[in-house]
């Protein structure tokens, strides 16, 4: 069959054609000659009632008439109105320049067109596949689609095939640089395509669903190929919007440059959603100079921007995602796994000092509840291969046939269609109503329908390389099945949020919310654990109360250990255990620490009594924090005799809504900050200014100063000299704070929620500073080395309130330092410079040694005054 095509094609139909290029050719050309252009000028001009003379023709038509009835003229008109009435054949104008086009006679084939375009015979679409690129050609495509949509009429399905012929026709046929270029922006071609010249996005998206889904798509594949990332992803965001409305569910398509074998099982719809997120994670490169981001205090890996496009993109992915039971996908959009593997670290680390009880890890399937087996199938064929009744084989330990049957139920896949080299990844949901230890052995299915067929899943073993014959002739360990335990839900904690819709906070903003945690096992609970993120800010509390308040310009002293604590698990308060099916409520006040869109990822961990094994559940909420005031402060020696310095605080509102700065607590060991002006008592405007002054004077007690330079200069110095930091705590301090406020009652620190959320606040911030100030000491050892407070800094805690919408929050200014300082680890760097330098082999060593020890001379404990 193939050489008779061959064959026909090259003796019979090329010749064929190159005759009848020839004998229209001579036609054409003759009809363009100057008499009969004259002469049909000035019947033009002139009218003539006479018949004129058609021009000489050849007599042949064994070209013409051999040609089928069936086919079709370019009649824009019908193809908007959708008539599917069958005309005359095409005329032979437009056969010698399709001939001409299909031979690759482009001179010909260009002069053939454009006299059918001006006759307006169509032509428009064909002529970019055959001009070189100028403005001219975008007109082209820009006619040949107008008159596809023609304006104020119904676009029918015709049309909309024959506008996605042409957006492939001009994609496939026109080279890729010069269809991406900026003469031709062939991406705005497939927007016109899809009925958008200018209109809105969402409008007649039923009349023009596929049409509108597709080229949009292709257009974002232009753009990906321009390295214009999040362009792209707009449009491939846009194609699976207009999908999803149009309720196409599943769709096989062939793209214009590339197959998409993967949308065969899930929905075309979730494929772009995919796209747009993988193209929008991954933002431009930025060549910006070092001294950039160290001027902007920035770290030079953070990537600013419109974060908020991604809700849009991961919102409705994990909604689909569900819908379809897509169990594994929908689990990374709840979380990141290493996020999760965090938490299950500080769990093991905290806990190891207190018992020998192991986290149970999830993996183990629960009685009555289905779990999937994943299974990958690959067609190496190069057609597609259809499969029935695709199942598994299943054995239980010490159980028989008619046992399985019983309590065994699994899922038969009726019908999978792999394409041609294609991959594919099958789910199969298996259930067990007794618990038991199943092994998956084999996979049975029918191929093609028709034969009958089992393939063993079994893994091959390791090599054996344990004796001598063993080394010497291939030998291998038994092969591996796959195994999983089924076992009674004895333990198992449901913990879900009373409102889980996405939380829209202020920067500084804390929320108080309901969780709910109800026991679905058998067995009672009696001890649950909350653990979160290094940077959460969590207080759990029974139920929601008011917090403490004491008098408007009271003073109060908080005493701190002044350890930089690290993240450990909170104990969830319970009244009492947990019986099986009853639920318990717990209110966890939660603050975010920094601008962002993000995960809340906590993991509960729990047990029945002690001695038992722990068990873990996870639970996620999106959030999204958006800047609202920025807080900085100014100091200079004071005027007057009654205080020591001036300090000014400055307050920028940064978000669209006015807010109300209640309250302002100085925080100092050594100092005490008396308000020199009112707080305003009106809300601060939108990206409004305002400013209040303190007047700072020390306090009588200073032996804090001399113990806390002690300790770090012993610390510091052990890390100077490679010695080991001994675990030694740094001395306590007592905050002297000082409130100022509108009202005449005012939050206190005491308050339990108050005071563990700025000391977690505190501990944010000079964990990030000491980790971008020394980058070279292991952050393991930063609890051991950095104390909390300076003592002669002075904190600035910013109440502030949006009455209207019931919020509240804090702002927490640190690092204000004042008072003289002395070089206070100046003779532990001379000690260094002067002992004797240890030769290294390593240059990478030595240099780390110089920048531990300038970090360390320019950081704010060996700061100097200069007088």
């Amino acid at each position: 069959m193939a050489r008779f095509t061959r064959e026909f094609i090259v003796m019979s139909l090329v010749p064929w054609m190159e005759k009848c290029v020839l004998e229209w050719n001579e036609a054409f050309s003759s009809s363009r000659r100057l008499p009969s252009r004259l002469f049909s000028s000035t019947r033009k001009f002139f009218g003539s009632t006479t018949p004129t003379t058609q021009s000489p023709t050849h007599t042949s038509t064994s070209s013409v008439t051999s040609l089928p009835s069936r086919s079709y003229t370019h009649n824009p008109s019908q193809l908007a109105s959708g008539s599917s009435v069958l005309t005359a054949p095409p005329s032979q104008l437009r056969r010698l320049a399709e001939f001409a086009t299909i031979l690759g006679d482009h001179k010909l084939a260009i002069s053939v067109w454009e006299s059918l375009r001006k006759e307006n015979k169509g032509g428009s679409d064909i002529l970019p596949l055959l001009l070189s690129p100028s403005p001219a050609v975008v007109a082209h495509a820009s006619y040949a689609l107008s008159a596809v949509y023609p304006l104020g009429s119904d676009v029918s399905p015709q049309a909309q095939v024959q506008a996605l012929k042409c957006a492939v026709r001009w994609e496939a046929g026109i080279s890729t640089d010069d269809f991406l270029a900026d003469p031709l922006e062939g991406e705005r071609w497939l927007v016109w395509a899809a009925g958008n010249n200018g209109t809105d996005w969402d409008s007649d998206i039923e009349g023009r669903g596929t049409t509108s889904g597709v080229a949009p798509r292709s257009s974002s594949i232009s753009e990906r190929s321009k390295n214009s990332k999040r362009r792209a992803a707009l449009w491939y965001l846009f194609a699976a919007n207009r999908l999803e409305k149009c309720g196409i569910v599943r769709l096989y398509l062939v793209s214009f440059r590339e197959r998409l074998h993967e949308v065969a099982l899930e929905t075309l719809t979730m494929f772009f959603l995919r796209k747009a997120h993988e193209l929008f994670s991954n933002p431009p490169t930025k060549s910006l100079s070092p001294s950039f981001w160290i001027s902007e205090g920035q770290p030079s890996s953070k990537h600013i921007g419109f974060d908020a496009v991604l809700s849009g993109i991961e919102h409705p992915l994990g909604r689909l995602l569900y819908t379809t039971g897509d169990i594994k996908a929908r689990d990374s959009t709840s979380g990141d796994q290493v996020e999760w593997e965090k938490r299950e670290e500080i769990w093991s680390k905290f806990w190891r000092t207190r018992g020998k009880e192991t986290l149970e890890k999830s993996g183990r399937a629960a009685v009555g509840e289905s779990f999937w087996v994943d299974i990958a199938l690959h067609n190496p064929l190069d057609t597609e291969v259809t499969l029935t009744n695709l199942t598994l084989v299943v054995e239980a330990r010490d159980k028989d046939t008619s046992w399985i049957n019983k309590y065994v139920t699994v899922e038969c896949v009726e019908e999978v269609v792999i394409h041609a080299q294609e991959n594919r990844t099958l789910s199969i949901a298996v259930k067990v109503s007794q618990a038991t230890s199943l092994t998956i052995s084999y996979i049975t299915y029918n191929f093609l329908g028709l034969f009958p067929a089992r393939e063993s899943l079994a893994r091959r073993g390791r090599r054996l390389q344990d004796t001598p014959q063993q080394r010497q002739n291939v030998a291998y360990a038994p092969d591996i099945l796959i195994r999983t335990d089924v076992e009674e839900a004895s333990q198992e904690l449901a913990v879900s949020f009373e409102n889980n819709e996405l939380l829209i906070l202020n920067e500084g903003e804390h929320r108080s919310m309901k969780l709910w945690m109800t026991n679905a096992g058998h067995k009672s609970i009696d001890e649950i654990w909350l653990v979160g993120g290094l940077e959460d800010q969590l207080w759990l509390e029974s139920s929601e109360s008011e917090p403490l308040s004491v008098a408007g310009g009271s003073t109060e002293i908080l005493h701190i250990s002044n350890k930089l604590s690290e993240w450990t698990p909170r104990v969830v308060p319970m009244n009492k255990e947990l019986h099986s099916g009853d639920t318990a409520a717990v209110t966890l006040t939660w603050r975010p620490g920094r601008v962002a869109f993000q995960q809340l990822c906590l993991l509960f961990v729990y047990r029945e009594t002690g001695g038992h094994a722990f068990h873990c559940t996870r639970v996620t909420r999106t959030y999204h924090v958006i800047p609202s005031l920025e807080l900085s402060a100014s100091f200079s020696p004071s005027p007057s005799t009654d205080s020591a310095f001036l300090v000014n605080l400055e307050v920028s509102n940064l978000s669209s809504r006015s807010m109300r700065v209640k309250q302002v607590i100085s925080i100092s060991p050594t100092w005490e900050c008396h308000h020199s002006t009112p707080l305003p008592s009106t809300p601060l405007q939108p990206a409004q200014l305002t400013s209040m002054s303190f007047s700072a004077s020390p306090l009588d007690s200073t032996a804090c100063i001399e113990a806390t330079t002690a300790f770090i200069s012993r610390t510091l110095g052990a890390v100077l000299h490679d010695r080991k930091v001994e675990p030694e705590d740094p001395p306590p301090l007592d905050l002297t704070c000082r409130h100022t406020s509108v009202y005449d009652s005012c939050i206190s620190v005491h308050d339990p929620a108050v005071s563990q959320l700025f000391l977690s606040e505190k501990s944010r911030i000079i964990t990030n500073s000491i980790t971008q100030s020394h980058p070279h000491i292991p952050a393991t050892s930063n609890p051991r080395v950095f104390p909390l407070f300076n003592p002669l800094s002075v904190d600035f805690l910013l109440f502030w309130e949006i009455p209207s919408e019931q919020r509240a929050g804090f702002i927490l200014l640190s690092g204000v330092n004042l008072g003289a300082s002395h070089a206070a680890l100046q003779e532990v760097i001379e000690n260094v410079e002067s002992a004797k330098v240890k030769r290294s082999m390593y240059a990478e060593t030595q240099r780390e040694k110089m920048e531990i020890l300038r970090s360390i001379r320019d950081s704010d404990w060996n700061a100097e005054m200069n007088p």
